[in-house]
C-alpha cells in the first residue's frame, strides 16, 4: 500500500499507482488484493460498478496493453471514462466528455421547463426565471472550480440558459444571448465560473490550515488556480473577506460590462445607465403580454418597420402614417395612435422612448417608476390589440 494512493470521500474510493505503465499496474494489483482481503475480513462487498480507467496521452494505436486487473474474483472492466464525485474523467484527462454530458443534462432540463410554457398562460417570466436559477444553473455550476470550460462551451451553456427565457418572452432564437440573460437577471456562464472560483477559495481560506482542502490548495499544481482567483478579486475590487452579496454584485456589474462590450442591442445599451445591473424593472412588474412586448422592443426583435428594416426583413422603415420611420420614439407621436397619447402626457414627467421600453431607473421616485411602467404597459397592450401582428 505504500506504493499506491487513495482518494477517499464518504464511500467513494479511487486507487492509483504512484508509478506509471507496468510498474504502476503491479502496484495497483497489490493494493486491490489488500482491499479485497480487508473486505472479506469485515464482511463487506464492493460495488459492482467498480471500473478501471487507463490515463494516458498516447493515441489508441500506441497505448500499452493492460493485463486484466482483478478486485477479488471480479475482473475490472476497462472503460474510457468514469464519473467520480459528479465529474466525468476521461482516459486522456480532458473535460470534453464531462462538458458534453453536462450540456446534455442541462439541455434536457431546459426542455422540461420550456414544455410548461404556454402563450398567455402561466408560468410567467418571473416563474421561469426562478426555474432557470433553481434547475439549470446548479447543473452547469457543479464542480466549476475543478474543470475547465472552453469558449465554445460557454456560448453553448449560455444558449441553454436562454432557451426557456426566450420562449416565455416570445423571442426568436436569434435574440442576443447576453441581453436576454442581463435583462432577466440570470448570470452568464463566464460570471458563474468566476463566482464559483471565488466562493470556493473563500471557503477554503476559512478552513483550518490542517484541513485537506487547505493543504491541497497550497500545493504547486494549484498555484495557477490561486493566481487566477487573486487576479479576479483584484479586477472586481474584492478581497477574500468580501461578503457573498458583494461577490454577486461585482459579478453582475462584470456581466453588464461584458454585455456592453459585445456590441449588440445598441439602442438598449444607449438608454440603460452604466450603474444598472440585475433584473430589469419591467421583468419584475409587467404582465406576460406587456413583458413580451417590451422585450421585443428592447432587443430589436419587434414588428416595427424600423426594426424589421434593420434586420433586412422589410424594404422600408417608413411608418404607415408617412411622417417618419416607425421607431419606438415615433410611436409616442404617431398620428395613427393619437387617441392613446393622452395618458402618456398626463404623467408628471416627460414620457420618452426609454420609459416605453421599460428603462425607468433614472426616475428618482419609486411611485413615478411604477406609474411609468403602468402607463407604458397600458399603451403597449393597446398597440398590440390595434396592430395586426402586435408589437
Amino acid at each position: 500500500m505504500d506504493r499506491c494512493k487513495l482518494l477517499l470521500f464518504a464511500d467513494d474510493i479511487a486507487v492509483y499507482g504512484v508509478h506509471g505503465k507496468g510498474r504502476g499496474d503491479a502496484q495497483l494489483r497489490i493494493a486491490l488484493k489488500a482491499h479485497y482481503r480487508w473486505s472479506v475480513r469485515w464482511r463487506m462487498r464492493f460495488s459492482p460498478k467498480s471500473q478501471l480507467v487507463q490515463f494516458t496521452a498516447l493515441r489508441d494505436a500506441t497505448r500499452p496493453h493492460v493485463k486484466p486487473i482483478r478486485l477479488g474474483p471480479t475482473v475490472l472492466s476497462l472503460v474510457s471514462s468514469y464519473r467520480y464525485l459528479g465529474l466525468l474523467y476521461d482516459d486522456r484527462l480532458t473535460w470534453r466528455q464531462h462538458a458534453e454530458a453536462t450540456a446534455a443534462k442541462a439541455r434536457q432540463r431546459a426542455y422540461l421547463i420550456s414544455r410548461v410554457i404556454r402563450r398567455g398562460r402561466p408560468p410567467d417570466v418571473r416563474a421561469v426565471r426562478t426555474l432557470v436559477l433553481a434547475m439549470l444553473v446548479p447543473i452547469i455550476t457543479y464542480g466549476l472550480p475543478f474543470w475547465r470550460v472552453r469558449a465554445h462551451r460557454i456560448n453553448e451553456f449560455n444558449s441553454i440558459l436562454c432557451a426557456p427565457l426566450r420562449r416565455v418572452l416570445l423571442l426568436p432564437s436569434s435574440t442576443h444571448r447576453l441581453t436576454v440573460l442581463a435583462d432577466c437577471g440570470v448570470p452568464d456562464v463566464a460570471s458563474l465560473i468566476s463566482m464559483s472560483s471565488i466562493t470556493y477559495a473563500q471557503r477554503v481560506t476559512a478552513l483550518p490550515l490542517s484541513h485537506p482542502c487547505s493543504v491541497i490548495l497550497k500545493q504547486r499544481q494549484f498555484v495557477s488556480f490561486s493566481t487566477r482567483v487573486k487576479s479576479q478579486l483584484a479586477n472586481w475590487s474584492l478581497t477574500m473577506d468580501s461578503s457573498s452579496a458583494a461577490v454577486h454584485r461585482a459579478a453582475s456589474l462584470a456581466q453588464m460590462a461584458t454585455w456592453r462590450a459585445d456590441g449588440a442591442c445598441r439602442d438598449l445599451v444607449a438608454i440603460r445607465p452604466l450603474s444598472a445591473f440585475g433584473t430589469a424593472a419591467y421583468i419584475l412588474f409587467d404582465d406576460a403580454v406587456t413583458c413580451a412586448a417590451r422585450a421585443r422592443l428592447r432587443m430589436n426583435r419587434s414588428y416595427l418597420h424600423h426594426s424589421q428594416h434593420r434586420r433586412h426583413l422589410r424594404a422600408s422603415a417608413r411608418c404607415s402614417c408617412g411622417d417618419d420611420d416607425e421607431t419606438v420614439a415615433h410611436l409616442l407621436v404617431c398620428s395613427n395612435y393619437a387617441h392613446l397619447h393622452g395618458a402618456l402626457r398626463a404623467v408628471p414627467f416627460v414620457f420618452d422612448a426609454s420609459l416605453l421600453m421599460g428603462e425607468v431607473s433614472w426616475l428618482r421616485r419609486s411611485r413615478h417608476r411604477r406609474l411609468a411602467l403602468q402607463v407604458g404597459g397600458a399603451f403597449l397592450r393597446s398597440l398590440c390589440e390595434l396592430r395586426p401582428r402586435g408589437i
